[in-house]
């Protein structure tokens, strides 16, 4: 009151420029003093009131424009005033540096986890992909209603020729992915991209150095390689140095004419070259669906139009192509489809990517529930202090500001530590992280993932700041005759602190839900009976070339002599050769006739996947064999027409018949192969797909008749030791054969089962990280709370203790009122969990969304573990 008289000396133009500013000043001043004690107190008063009267005095003789300015530096305004609110917060938040790293680190926890998911989000998902107009890309893939293909079936050099009449699609273009022994003195495979020559123009993307291959260079096969960036640095310094320098590439000389960009890796990451692939535009032969394809939609075209138009197309196949052709449209209802590049590269993992941003997002809300209950307590603690600003005449926009800058600080520590977390997880994810996650070369923290995590912590300091600045803050009259700083246990305070205690134990809930069923999901998987035994099983590939091996029969000799080698090795048990192992994740389908069986009209029989294979193959991999019995070494090398066929073909193509004995065959220029024995189903690409009907036939027979190829084939060596073990051993062995063959995808058939896995592991190691800390946070919420209202009752408590309360009654009332806080939590969280899990249908296997074991075990272990938090400020309570 002396100091609002002392303002009243001063002249009516000093008082409106500098009087609110000064008031405000000398308020928090006020109050800070009066918290130090009542000297503080009495030099401020003697030092801001004892000086007005001599400021007053020079304001009315004429030097009130020169006390003005001192009046705005001492007390402050405007931003200067809000520096000094900042300064003095930052002094009460190194006051207490235990509430100040709690919700710092909290806060950076949740901003960090937020962060680096979704940079993960914003670089495959959200972002454009990195080629100029990369909105009118379009896949060219079409799908078989009739033979059971959604989608997949992609291309064939025929169709590309055919579809160059389109007028809705400009710059298509086709490739075929393969590997190469490129030679030296230590020679190696590399994996390679054999592209048609549109595939540059198609993505606007031309080589950083030099020059791509044109159509005329391809047709005539004057064409060079096109090598990556980072093939010509490792192996020639410099990109530019690159240029013009010759490769050996299975045994041919190749001149590279060309270095990428940096960040190209397309049509995937890892690819070393791109070679040409020449497509004769008037060919007759319609191909096989092998290959994948990309096209650029014409600037007055959709997506709905271009598939129109390439509709009309497929219907003139068969006058081009024949009556085959014919049969196999209507057969398999063969349509284009064209999803943009975008949708399709990311298709597999966009659905995973969001539910572990919504996941990630709940940890971010645990925090933020977190840090608002330590602010809340922190605002108990100060009720006297505010009721005294209050009472100094300190309105609610002081008030915010006073809590805001506090809270505005903590966010920007948090999210600034937050931004670093992020930073180090995007490295390891992108080190460590699954090697089919699209485009993950790409991501890293750029500027619109720190955006969103400022943004976070900013609307985190609002809301912070604005919790504890608009609760009803009781009268300095009823704060002094209660004697106490703090709000009653029923109070207000209390509601708000069982509210967010309450939506911590919901959140928990909710991951520690989807983190269960992920877990079964994934004991499911690895318990799986793959049909194989994967142990003790080493795995290579070996590739020929072409130009050193041009007749088959030398390169079923090599194979031969090198199993049989290989075989003898000390601590092999067995080896066989496979043109594509279990898991290999590609097949090729086809459709078989059985002899003696007319075709039921209007019935399309089943698609077949072929495997070629060794003798000795179903002993090494030990496929179980069901029934009849495996062909021998004599009928391999004889070329005997025997196959193996898998019990989801017989369930196929003989349901509730014998197939043992009878024959069958998928063309007319292959024989007819007898059924000798029937084994177990084997998946192709992941452990959790439906089994797909196979046959298995013999891969290294004597006779040409056989179409598949023997330049590059898989190896199996089943040991008795590690099987790392022996690999130097079996590298001799190839090198002693030939020293310009290399081995290559060295792995054991274990690590290929793992591998299958990742999509299952990934997302279920990010939602345990979320659950576990939210869990923790929850633990931590509970106690804290609980702990702080034990210590706000015990004048209560030992009230009631002298009255005779029997130990026990006091710790169980504890206990009550935090167990149904818990309680309301769960019933909430379950709620939420029967909303979540529902979207996370897709990455769940062998297991419900709503499975009734997950949904008993996981609140009941959950309300265990906060009663157990509530234990020990409950027993407090008694003592």
């Amino acid at each position: 009151r002396a100091f609002q008289f002392s303002l009243w000396l001063y002249p009516p133009s000093v008082r409106r420029e500098v009087g609110p500013d000064m008031t405000r000043t000398f308020r928090r001043q006020l109050a800070d003093a009066t918290r130090r004690g009542p000297v503080a107190r009495a030099m401020l008063l003697v030092r801001e009131l004892g000086g007005a009267p001599w400021h007053a005095l020079r304001s009315y003789a004429g030097s009130g424009a020169a006390s003005v300015p001192r009046a705005r530096r001492r007390h402050g305004a405007g931003a200067s005033a809000l520096a000094l609110e900042l300064r003095q917060a930052g002094r009460r938040l190194r006051r207490t540096p235990g509430f100040t790293m709690a919700a710092a680190s909290t806060l950076a926890l949740g901003v960090g986890a937020t962060a680096s998911v979704f940079s993960l989000v914003q670089s495959t998902v959200i972002a454009p992909l990195p080629y100029p107009e990369s909105e009118r890309l379009v896949w060219l893939d079409h799908a078989g209603p009739g033979i059971g293909s959604e989608r997949g079936l992609g291309m064939s050099d025929g169709l590309f020729a055919h579809y160059a009449a389109a007028t809705q699609l400009d710059d298509m273009a086709i490739w075929l992915l393969g590997e190469y022994t490129l030679g030296g003195d230590e020679p190696e495979r590399v994996r390679a991209a054999t592209v048609t020559p549109s595939f540059f123009a198609a993505l606007r993307t031309p080589p950083a150095e030099g020059r791509p291959f044109t159509d005329e260079q391809a047709r005539t096969g004057a064409a060079g390689v096109v090598v990556s960036h980072g093939f010509a640095t490792q192996r020639f310094g410099t990109a530019s140095e690159a240029v013009g320098r010759t490769v050996r590439l299975d045994g041919s000389p190749v001149e590279i004419i060309g270095v990428m960009p940096r960040e190209f890796a397309f049509p995937r990451s890892g690819l070393d070259l791109w070679l040409p692939l020449w497509v004769d535009p008037f060919t007759s032969d319609f191909g096989g669906f092998s290959r994948g394809g990309i096209a650029r939609l014409a600037p007055d075209a959709t997506h709905e139009s271009a598939e129109t138009e390439l509709s009309a197309l497929l219907a003139s196949l068969p006058d081009r192509f024949g009556a085959g052709v014919r049969r196999m449209l209507e057969e398999s209802r063969l349509t284009p489809l064209l999803p943009s590049l975008k949708e399709e590269t990311v298709r597999e993992s966009e659905r995973t990517l969001w539910i572990l941003l919504g996941s990630v997002a709940f940890v971010l809300l645990l925090t933020c529930a977190n840090v608002a209950n330590l602010l809340l307590v922190r605002a108990e603690g100060r009720h006297r202090e505010t009721a005294l600003r209050r009472a100094l005449g300190a309105g609610r926009a002081e008030l915010v500001r006073y809590f805001m800058s506090e809270s505005f600080l903590l966010s920007l520590a948090g999210g600034l530590v937050g931004i670093g977390l992020a930073m180090a997880s995007v490295r390891l994810l992108v080190a460590y992280g699954p090697a089919d996650l699209p485009r993950i070369d790409e991501v890293a923290v750029g500027f619109p993932v720190v955006a969103v995590a400022l943004l976070i912590s900013f609307a985190t300091s609002v809301l912070f700041g604005l919790i504890p600045a608009v609760r009803r803050t009781p009268s300095l009259a009823h704060t002094i005759k209660s004697g106490d700083a703090r709000s009653s246990a029923g109070g207000p305070g209390s509601r708000s602190r069982n509210a967010l205690v309450a939506s911590q134990v919901a959140l928990a809930l909710m991951l520690l839900v989807a983190t269960g069923l992920m877990s079964r999901s994934f004991v499911n998987l690895v318990t799986t009976d793959p049909g194989f035994e994967a142990e003790s099983v080493l795995t290579f590939s070996v590739g020929l070339p072409a130009l050193d091996y041009p007749e088959r029969a030398r390169a079923v000799a090599f194979h031969r002599e090198a199993v049989d080698r290989l075989a003898g090795l000390p601590g092999v048990e067995a080896a066989a050769v496979t043109n594509c192992l279990p898991l290999c994740g590609s097949w090729a389908g086809t459709q078989l006739v059985v002899e003696g069986r007319e075709p039921v009209p209007g019935e399309v029989p089943g698609v077949v996947a072929m495997r070629r294979v060794s003798e000795g193959f179903f002993e090494t991999a030990r496929v179980r064999l069901v029934r009849g019995r495996l062909p021998t070494r004599a009928e391999h090398e004889a070329g005997a027409a025997v196959a193996v066929i898998s019990q989801r073909l017989v369930e196929t193509y003989w349901p509730g018949d014998d197939p043992i004995g009878q024959r069958f065959r998928n063309n007319e220029s292959n024989p007819w192969f007898e059924v000798v024995g029937i084994v177990e189903n084997t998946p192709i690409r992941a452990l959790s797909d439906d089994p797909v009907p196979m046959a298995y036939l013999p891969l290294l027979p004597g006779s040409p008749v056989y179409e598949a190829s023997s330049f590059e084939l898989s190896y199996l060596l089943r040991t008795t030791v590690p099987p790392q073990s022996v690999l130097l051993a079996a590298r001799e062995v190839i090198r002693e054969l030939d020293p310009n063959v290399p081995l290559a995808n060295v792995s054991t058939l274990s690590g290929v089962v793992r591998e299958t896995n990742v999509s299952t592991v990934f997302p279920m190691v990010v939602l345990a990280a979320a659950a576990g800390i939210s869990l923790l946070l929850g633990i931590v919420g509970t106690y804290g709370v609980i702990s702080y209202t034990v210590g706000q009752r015990a004048r209560e408590i030992g009230i009631r203790m002298a009255l005779g309360a029997r130990s026990g009654q006091v710790s169980r009332a504890v206990l009550a009122q935090g167990g149904r806080v818990t309680v309301i939590g769960l019933a909430i969280g379950l709620l939420g969990a029967f909303a979540l899990t529902r979207a996370m249908r897709t990455l769940l296997f062998g297991v419900s969304p709503t499975d009734p074991l997950t949904f008993a075990i996981v609140p009941t272990a959950l309300l265990l573990v906060s009663l157990g938090a509530m234990y020990l400020p409950a027993r407090r309570a008694d003592t």
